[in-house]
């Protein structure tokens, strides 16, 4: 894997653990295990790369983030989301 590529994964890393953390506390999800949150993060962020490996240019910055924040709210809504009103 190239530099720049292990750059771009941690950076979709981190994208998607802010939005879990941003979701956490709304208390939009729940999560009871941080290894797995974690494995299922490094998941997603490889899934997203490879889905969008050629889309993103330099000046495309905000088409990035509002598609990984979508893809990143999708995945942990299903995967940690708690139900409305409990």
């Amino acid at each position: 894997m190239t530099k720049q590529a292990v750059d771009k994964l941690c950076e979709s890393v981190y994208d998607i653990s802010c939005m879990a953390q941003h979701l956490v506390e709304q208390h939009q999800i729940e999560v009871e295990n941080s290894r797995e949150l974690f494995d299922s993060i490094l998941y997603w962020a490889r899934e997203f790369e490879t889905a969008h490996q050629h889309e993103w240019g330099d000046d495309e910055h905000g088409d990035y983030i509002d598609t990984i924040d979508g893809f990143a709210e999708e995945k942990l809504r299903q995967t940690y989301g708690v139900e409305q009103g409990r």
